[in-house]
């Protein structure tokens, strides 16, 4: 059962959008807006069982978080979402370890 969601989305309005709607649902999130938010996060908090990452955060790239979230919470399920899918950054992700990948816009 997910209890604990990391949102990792540099998007501030979609961020706390996504974070409430799964507030609602009863399940705790945790929201960073950057790669350097995220590792703090990771840091100073104990397994996650979810995590929602933004493919382009900045300069950033969100596949560079997949391998140390799953080093942190091995059973994580981690999913990619991005508003500039395509078939390679798909593959790079599920080959890190992502669970699944969407495109943006994704319902709850």
């Amino acid at each position: 059962m997910i209890q604990r969601i990391l949102i990792v989305e540099d998007d501030d309005i979609l961020r706390q959008q996504l974070a409430r709607g799964l507030q609602r649902h009863g399940i705790n999130t945790l929201e960073a807006a950057s790669i350097e938010d995220c590792r703090r996060l990771l840091a100073a908090n104990d397994t996650v069982d979810a995590a929602i990452l933004d493919l382009n955060l900045g300069d950033d790239n969100g596949l560079d978080l997949i391998e140390p979230i799953l080093a942190h919470s091995p059973d994580c399920r981690v999913l990619m979402l991005t508003g500039y899918g395509s078939i390679p950054t798909a593959i790079t992700a599920t080959r890190r370890g992502a669970w699944n990948y969407l495109t943006k816009p994704a319902g709850l």
